[in-house]
């Protein structure tokens, strides 16, 4: 039998498969599980903190925060064009209906 990947998770004391899978009741297998080393996760953690602050003083966070209520807008949308009564779809969705 081929080596095969099976996302699982531990729920009351047992493995639970996350996506259907296609062995027997019964199949027996060794599951390895594979973990973050400390060293990784403390080089993942140290890139964060050194990326703490990167961009202040470059971004006005009030004027972002006004920009993106701003191009949430409805009024800033384009009309939609309607033809029957339905949307108009782009080219690319052609035969999709």
């Amino acid at each position: 039998m081929a080596d095969r990947d099976i996302r699982v998770i531990y729920r009351d004391g047992q493995f639970v498969p996350l996506d259907p899978v296609e062995y027997e009741d019964g199949s027996a297998f060794t599951i390895t599980v594979r973990g973050e080393s400390d060293a990784a996760a403390q080089r993942r953690e140290d890139v964060v903190r050194a990326a703490r602050g990167a961009w202040k003083g470059l971004v006005d966070p009030d004027e972002l925060v006004a920009h993106l209520r701003q191009r949430r807008l409805i009024s800033t949308r384009p009309e939609p064009k309607l033809w029957d009564g339905g949307v108009v779809l782009p080219a690319e969705w052609d035969g999709v209906r």
